[in-house]
């Protein structure tokens, strides 16, 4: 992992700090997107990994907010 950064997870909307590949971790369950994560009613058809490059912003799954866990460099 290259930068300053040590954070491994991430939220939807936020800015990713690094190259890498990414796998789903969970939706956020309230509206003030706190650190509640369900994996209920997750979609099978969307990817449970992405690939992103520095600056690039977290995406939804599915259309909701969720974390996204650092799973490898590229």
């Amino acid at each position: 992992m290259t930068g300053t950064t040590t954070k491994t997870r991430f939220q939807t909307g936020e800015t990713c700090p690094f190259n890498g590949t990414f796998t789903f971790d969970g939706y956020l369950t309230d509206d003030n997107n706190n650190d509640n994560t369900t994996t209920n009613n997750y979609d099978t058809n969307a990817p449970r990994s992405i690939q992103l490059t520095a600056n690039e912003t977290f995406p939804t799954m599915s259309n909701n907010s969720c974390w996204w866990k650092f799973a490898q460099e590229s």
